[in-house]
């Protein structure tokens, strides 16, 4: 389990890679995974994966 330090840290770097972009489209490649494709920003895009697994919970980027 991640410290609360340990995900403020993560949603800050989250906050400087996705600033600025929307979210494009929305999928749930499986029960327990949703991935957000974001545009815009000084990148083209991004893909945000949050699971919800239970013992391997993860945010990826």
């Amino acid at each position: 389990m991640l410290s609360l330090e340990e995900l403020r840290r993560a949603v800050a770097l989250l906050e400087t890679r996705l600033r600025g972009h929307r979210v494009q489209a929305i999928a749930q490649p499986d029960a327990t995974s949703i991935v957000f494709t974001t545009y815009g920003g000084r990148s083209a895009k991004h893909r945000l994966r949050l699971s919800c697994r239970p013992g391997c919970a993860r945010v990826g980027l």
